[in-house]
């Protein structure tokens, strides 16, 4: 059977819409507390929208955890965290900042990923400690 373009764009279409619809469904299930699963959910969106996927490209922690400017306060707004709920999901930041070998982590729809601490190049230095998404 022949699939045209038409029926093509339609078919990765809804299946798109249905991995949102999923996503979706397990972020509201996080509540307006903030908790290890904000945390978590938040750190995976920002290692995943800045394609932090490997050793060569991990995202430093200050980037990632800083308390004003650092991505995951960005993403936990965008869960629907309030400055209180905000404030009680960054109190697990410190643990992730902490890692020294992989942590497996629960997203909302019940997937996994794992977070894997590596060291951030500055020129020909080490750098700092950062993440990056397996």
């Amino acid at each position: 059977m022949k699939v045209t373009k038409s029926q093509l764009k339609r078919i990765i279409k809804e299946e798109l819409q249905a991995t949102l619809n999923e996503i979706s469904q397990g972020e509201e299930s996080l509540g307006t507390s903030g908790t290890r699963s904000h945390m978590e959910a938040a750190i995976y969106k920002a290692l995943r929208d800045g394609q932090h996927f490997n050793e060569n490209n991990p995202l430093s922690l200050s980037a990632l955890f800083d308390s004003s400017s650092g991505a995951v306060l960005g993403y936990l707004r965008e869960l629907g965290l309030d400055d209180q709920g905000a404030k009680q999901a960054m109190s697990y930041a410190s643990q992730y900042a902490r890692l020294t070998s992989p942590q497996q982590i629960t997203l909302p729809d019940g997937d996994f990923a794992q977070l894997i601490p590596a060291k951030v190049r500055v020129g020909n230095a080490a750098g700092q400690n950062g993440l990056y998404l397996k």
